[in-house]
C-alpha cells in the first residue's frame, strides 16, 4: 500500500492510510467528484475515493461536515484553517486545531485519540476554548452522551 509521509518535522505521524478533505463550497465539492471520476477514480465508501491499483482512499466531505460531524462554522471563516499550499487553482489548507479534534474524538477509535493527543503535544490549544467548543458542537449529535465520554476519554491523561 502506498503512504503519504507528512513532513517530520511538524512532529506529526509519518504515513496514513487515507487523507481527509473538506470541501466547503458546494460547486467545488461537485466539480472535484467530476474531475475525480474523469481521472478514473471511483467511489469505495459514501465520502471516499479511490483509483485502482492504489492503497489510498481520499474522503471528500461536503460543506461543513467532517463523517458525520458538522462543524459549528465553515472552515472557510477567519481561523477556521491554516494555509499550507496554493495553486492556481487549489488553496490547501488544514482545519484549526479545535476543529480537527472534535471532528476525529466524535469517532472516537483509538487511532483518534492517539493522533489527537499528538496534535494538542504539538499544537498551542487552550483546553478551556476546546472543551467549551466540543460541548457545544456535541449539542447537534444524535449520540451526544457518546461523544461526550470520548471528550473526557482524551482530557483524562491531559489532567
Amino acid at each position: 500500500m502506498r503512504r503519504y509521509r507528512a513532513d517530520p518535522s511538524l512532529g506529526y505521524k509519518e504515513s496514513t492510510k487515507d487523507i481527509g478533505f473538506l470541501v466547503p463550497d458546494a460547486k467545488e465539492h461537485k466539480r472535484l467528484l467530476e474531475f475525480l471520476k474523469r481521472a478514473g477514480y471511483s467511489e469505495v465508501t459514501s465520502y471516499g475515493w479511490k483509483r485502482a491499483g492504489e492503497g489510498i482512499v481520499f474522503d471528500l466531505y461536503p460543506g461543513q461536515q467532517v463523517y458525520s460531524t458538522m462543524l459549528l462554522t465553515s472552515p472557510l471563516d477567519r481561523g477556521g484553517n491554516k494555509k499550507i499550499r496554493v495553486w492556481k487553482k487549489i488553496y490547501l489548507g488544514v482545519l484549526n486545531p479545535i476543529d480537527l479534534i472534535i471532528s476525529k474524538m466524535f469517532r472516537g477509535t483509538d487511532v483518534d485519540v492517539k493522533d489527537c493527543l499528538t496534535l494538542l503535544h504539538n499544537e498551542k490549544v487552550d483546553l478551556k476554548k476546546l472543551e467549551a467548543r466540543y460541548r457545544e458542537t456535541a449539542k447537534y449529535e444524535v449520540s451526544e452522551e457518546r461523544v461526550l465520554g470520548n471528550l473526557d476519554l482524551l482530557l483524562r491523561p491531559l489532567r
